[in-house]
C-alpha cells in the first residue's frame, strides 16, 4: 500500500507582511507673520506645548508687472535693511512668547501684511 502524504507536508505559500507605515512628519505650524518691504519672516513652532520650539524662515516677494508672485531666499542689497528688521522683530516676537522679555514690555509689532510689490 502507497503511504499517502499529509497535507500538512505541502508547502503553504507565504503572503508577505505589509510594511509598517512610515511614522507620520512632524508638521510645523506657522504662528507669526512679519513683513518690511519685501522681506518677509515666517515663525513656525513644531509643539506648541514646548514654548522653546520655534523655526525661523525668511523669503523675498516679488510681484512682476503681470502680477506673477516671485518667492526666492535671495535678497537683493536693497532689503538688506528690511530683512535685518525682519529677523530683529521675529526674535523679539519668539523671546515675547518666551517669557524672557519684561512684563511691561508691548508685544513686538503684529503684522500679517504682504510685502509690498514692485
Amino acid at each position: 500500500m502507497a503511504e499517502k502524504k499529509s497535507k500538512s507536508n505541502r508547502r503553504r505559500p507565504t503572503i508577505p507582511k505589509p510594511a509598517a507605515a512610515p511614522p507620520a512628519p512632524t508638521l510645523d505650524t506657522l504662528v507669526h507673520v512679519i513683513c518690511y518691504g519685501n522681506a518677509r519672516g515666517r515663525i513656525w513652532q513644531a509643539d506648541p506645548a514646548d514654548k522653546g520650539a520655534f523655526t525661523l524662515t525668511v523669503d523675498h516677494c516679488v510681484r512682476d508687472g503681470e502680477g506673477n508672485e516671485t518667492i526666492s531666499e535671495a535678497f537683493h542689497v536693497a532689503d538688506v535693511r528690511h530683512l535685518a528688521k525682519v529677523v530683529k522683530e521675529c526674535c523679539r516676537w519668539i523671546e515675547w512668547q518666551q517669557g524672557r522679555l519684561f512684563p511691561s514690555t508691548p508685544p513686538p509689532r503684529s503684522t500679517r501684511k504682504e510685502p509690498r510689490h514692485g
